[in-house]
């Protein structure tokens, strides 16, 4: 108990500590007293985690679609947005170029038959995406027409979040 109690008091684990937290923490302990390095427990348990997460991924047709989509337009910015027709084509695109047959027609998957088909699933998978690759992936309602798109369009934006976003007014550094 004593190391339990030294953990709780410390505060160390806080904001560390995995889905089922108290199995978490009771198995960081246990690990301490039968003489494991501080975390080492959690660091393993975290990457194990990680891996069951993109195991799902690579299982599922449009998660690895969206990991393709993700690693391509995010390499060097932060973030992109689709509204859900364009991102839809691009989705049954990168498919047909993987090898993944998406016709909105013959297709077996229904989140490819119509956008809003494709929003619904893409938002069942984004934890796992995220949890998997770190792409954040949200959707929101563009009530005023950004970037030239009519209003009241639901958007999806991927965000990366180890690329920092540029400031919006950066100046070219030759002027």
């Amino acid at each position: 108990m004593q190391i339990k109690d030294q953990l709780e008091q410390s505060g160390e684990l806080d904001g560390k500590l995995e889905r089922m937290a108290d199995f978490s923490f009771w198995s960081e302990a246990a690990a301490r007293a039968m003489g494991y390095k501080p975390m080492e427990f959690l660091d393993a348990y975290s990457e194990n985690l990680r891996n069951q997460s993109r195991e799902a991924v690579n299982f599922n047709a449009l998660a690895d679609i969206m990991r393709i989509i993700c690693q391509n337009e995010l390499a060097k910015k932060s973030v992109v947005e689709y509204t859900l027709p364009i991102l839809l084509e691009k989705v049954r695109q990168t498919g047909f170029e993987i090898g993944i047959e998406i016709d909105k027609y013959t297709t077996k998957f229904a989140w490819a038959k119509t956008p809003q088909s494709l929003s619904e699933e893409l938002m069942r998978l984004a934890g796992v995406i995220e949890d998997s690759y770190g792409y954040k992936i949200e959707r929101y309602l563009d009530t005023v027409g950004r970037r030239g798109r009519k209003k009241n369009n639901s958007v999806i934006r991927i965000t990366n979040p180890d690329i920092k976003s540029e400031p919006k007014n950066r100046r070219s550094a030759n002027k």
